[in-house]
């Protein structure tokens, strides 16, 4: 009796597995991931749109607030501290998943230490950036831009040339909307037109905010 009833027990398993494969249960085995598991969900038909997908169009309402020292190569030769905040609205556009393509335009005030008068400037800025998610809602934005400006004041003009960088966090509150922040830096060439022209050099470092939705 007792040998019946181990040989039953083999048979019984069998049959039980049989059942949850039946069931379109997998083996415990072949469980995926807990990564995997997010990527199906994030792409799964009905699941909720994310920031990143190829043919999405990105509307930014972007704020950069820059902070330097830069050499004068004017009488007034020195260092100089200098401060700008840029109002940057932007489009971008997912040409692949994660590849954006995409550029802003910017309209700023610049202000020296040394009591020039402030110069009100514009620009116009392409770039190329790629979309990394991290989490749910939580993913980073790296872009890579250059730009051309044109300041204008009562007794000079300055015509710069720069190309930068910015790596934003971006944190999506609602599906479709979102917010962002995160450091960049730029390399600016600038040309000054004040009696005689000359040209200046000088880096940046600062913060960029945006504000933006998708469509």
């Amino acid at each position: 009796m007792m040998r019946v009833s181990l040989a039953i027990v083999p048979a019984f398993l069998f049959a039980m597995r049989n059942a949850a494969a039946a069931d379109g249960a997998p083996p415990s085995d072949f469980a995926p991931a807990n990564q995997a598991q997010e990527t199906e969900s994030r792409a799964a038909p009905g699941a909720r749109e994310y920031l990143g997908r190829r043919g999405q169009l990105v509307i930014t309402s972007g704020t950069q607030f820059d902070f330097r020292r830069e050499v004068l190569g004017s009488s007034d030769a020195g260092l100089d501290t200098v401060s700008t905040v840029t109002l940057m609205p932007s489009l971008d556009y997912f040409v692949t998943d994660h590849l954006t393509l995409g550029g802003s335009i910017g309209l700023g005030l610049t202000t020296w230490n040394t009591g020039n008068e402030p110069a009100i400037f514009f620009s116009i800025s392409p770039r190329v950036g790629y979309h990394v998610p991290v989490g749910d809602r939580i993913s980073f934005w790296p872009q890579i831009q250059a730009a051309y400006g044109r300041g204008l004041l009562s007794y000079w003009d300055i015509e710069s040339e720069s190309l930068g960088a910015a790596v934003p966090m971006i944190v999506e509150l609602t599906p479709h909307f979102f917010i962002g922040a995160g450091p960049d830096y730029r390399f600016t060439k600038s040309l000054r037109n004040f009696g005689s022209s000359y040209n200046e050099f000088a880096g940046s470092m600062g913060v960029t905010s945006m504000v933006g939705g998708w469509i």
